[in-house]
């Protein structure tokens, strides 16, 4: 079996300015959050794309236990924009706006191939799916931005009258003249799958070797052995219980010409994820709950936030999240669907380091560990509860609430509050010819509500009553 893909897309979008970093926030002095219809771009906020892609995926059947695979794609994408400097305008007290002015350039090229084998027998009666699989990618980019030149114009404005240029734009460099950054991965993997009695038992071992390079020569490499497993066991036919665990490395991040340590590389740092669960079913519904422990890598500004080029970008150490989660969906009644879920989940910062940049003396200095702060942009609390009531074989009202809690968006104890939001719907199923359709009807925060969403140290404006309409052809 072989499937080919392969596309060019070449798109321009003018303004959509909706992320604001929070950096430059202080306690007490968020604004309320502007109606969702906001336009804060200014005038000549462009984005302008274009790329193309090809993709191939190849079977080979080689008897009835035997088969081999590749998988490989290629991509290159191209981009040109004037926006304000890293992407977003910065959120000041009260609702002040500023930013910036950079006109950004990019070129990137990527390319993945994946080879294996895989085999589907039985030792006794153990049922296994085993397979092992090469692995090679390679990413170059280059990108050249005149958001930290002296003299660039800025950008200023607030949340309610809109954002204006300040000065005189300074045109990006050149991007031939500019040097490539280059990252090359190589992995093999062993992966095993088995099935006895009323268990089973997932176990997977990659060997991955990385190595990036900035364009200033800078290079870091890595390589590293990464486990992964899953058990699950039925005691009864309508209850399971299951534990997993996932291990790999972060991807090697290099900073950008904005900040005072651009072209350094971080190392990569082990990301690990542990979950235990359990899920119940019953009179027509599934129940599932779980424990899970997330680590992952932690990245802060120091110094001057509101300034990156008065800044210094660090790997601040890892954020740790333990959580719980519930959900359940099924049939309450003839007619009525239930879907929902609720998670609760605690963020907090580990292995920080005890210094910091100090943007007067252009050095870094000794300075309290930030181990057991919050991590931003996480809330305690998210929540879902849906219905779907079927009229009839053909018809169906649906009914959402979103419930989303409070979170930290920057250092400073600024909180982003919690919202709720309700979405309505209706779904009807007919046939153009012989050929199944569903028409769906959505109205999404059909009270209009106004809210900040949280992620990072960004703030985003919510998306305003929004209205969509689809059809789905099952050909």
């Amino acid at each position: 079996m072989t499937n080919i893909f392969g596309g060019y897309y070449d798109w321009k979008v003018n303004g959509g300015q909706r992320w604001l970093s929070a950096s430059g926030v202080t306690k007490g002095n968020l604004a309320e959050a502007p109606n969702g219809k906001t336009d804060l771009s200014f005038d000549g906020q462009t984005k302008y794309n274009h790329g193309m892609l090809f993709t191939l995926n190849h079977i080979q059947k080689f008897s009835d236990k035997w088969s081999g695979f590749i998988n490989g794609g290629y991509g290159h994408y191209s981009e040109h924009k004037n926006d304000p400097n890293s992407g977003s305008l910065t959120l000041g007290d009260n609702g002040k706006l500023s930013g910036k002015f950079r006109d950004y350039v990019s070129d990137s090229k990527s390319s993945y191939w994946q080879v294996g084998v895989s085999n589907k027998a039985a030792i006794g009666n153990v049922k296994n799916d085993l397979s092992f699989a090469v692995d090679y990618f390679m990413y170059k980019s280059k990108a050249a931005n005149s958001g930290s030149a002296a003299g660039q114009a800025t950008i200023g404005g607030d949340l309610w009258n809109g954002v204006h240029i300040i000065g005189t734009p300074i045109a990006a460099a050149d991007i031939d003249s500019v040097g490539y950054s280059k990252e090359y991965a190589y992995a093999a993997t062993l992966a095993d799958r088995f099935e006895f009695g009323k268990a089973s038992l997932y176990a997977a071992l990659q060997y991955r070797d990385t190595e990036t390079e900035s364009a200033s020569g800078a290079k870091v490499s890595k390589d590293s052995l990464n486990p992964t497993f899953a058990i699950a066991y039925k005691p009864v036919e309508n209850l399971s219980v299951y534990a997993s665990y996932a291990q790999s490395y972060t991807k090697p991040v290099e900073v950008s010409k904005d900040y005072v340590n651009k072209g350094e590389i971080f190392d990569p740092i082990k990301n690990r994820q542990t979950e235990i669960g359990v899920k119940y079913e019953n009179a027509g519904m599934l129940h599932s709950f779980a424990l899970f422990q997330l680590d992952q890598a932690s990245y802060m500004v120091e110094g001057d936030t509101a300034n990156p080029a008065d800044a210094y970008y660090t790997q601040n150490g890892k954020n740790e999240f333990k959580g719980i989660e519930y959900s359940i969906t099924g049939k309450v009644v003839p007619k009525w669907n239930v879907m929902g879920g609720l998670m609760y989940l605690h963020g907090e910062r580990t292995d920080t380091p005890s210094v910091s940049w100090d943007s007067t003396a252009k050095k870094l200095k000794p300075t309290t560990s930030k181990n057991g702060w919050y991590a931003t942009g996480t809330p305690k609390w998210n929540a879902v509860l849906a219905t779907e009531y079927e009229a009839d074989q053909n018809n169906s009202a649906i009914f959402r609430m979103n419930y989303v809690g409070k979170s930290h968006v920057n250092d400073n104890g600024v909180m982003a509050p919690d919202y709720m939001t309700f979405d309505l719907g209706y779904k009807h199923k007919t046939k153009i010819n012989s050929t199944p359709v569903t028409l769906t009807a959505m109205c999404y925060n059909v009270l209009g509500k106004d809210y900040w969403i949280s992620r990072g140290t960004s703030v985003a404006l919510g998306a305003p009553r929004t209205m969509m309409l689809s059809a789905q052809f099952d050909i």
